[in-house]
């Protein structure tokens, strides 16, 4: 059996994980199941230089993240970076 209803808030902190910190920045990202198909969907960001420089991120979750999303029963875990080059 496939759960497919998903929309969660994630609060991250700069450096990546989980935080309660008021300079929090929110990722909305919402998962479904469509047939075969994970939709991802993400709040893109400005174009943010990568920790090494060489690309300008534009979306990202700030490494792996459990989804409310589940998969025979088990939560679907996501790690999402978008990028550019400049």
């Amino acid at each position: 059996l496939v759960h497919m209803h998903a929309k969660t808030w994630f609060r991250f902190r700069s450096g990546g994980g989980l935080s309660q910190n008021r300079q929090d920045r929110k990722a909305k990202v919402e998962v479904t199941i469509k047939g075969n198909k994970l939709i991802i969907e993400i709040e893109m960001q400005d174009p943010t230089p990568s920790s090494s420089g060489k690309t300008l991120v534009v979306a990202t979750t700030h490494g792996n993240m459990a989804t409310t999303t589940m998969l025979d029963g088990k939560p679907i875990t996501i790690g999402l970076n978008a990028y550019i080059k400049p």
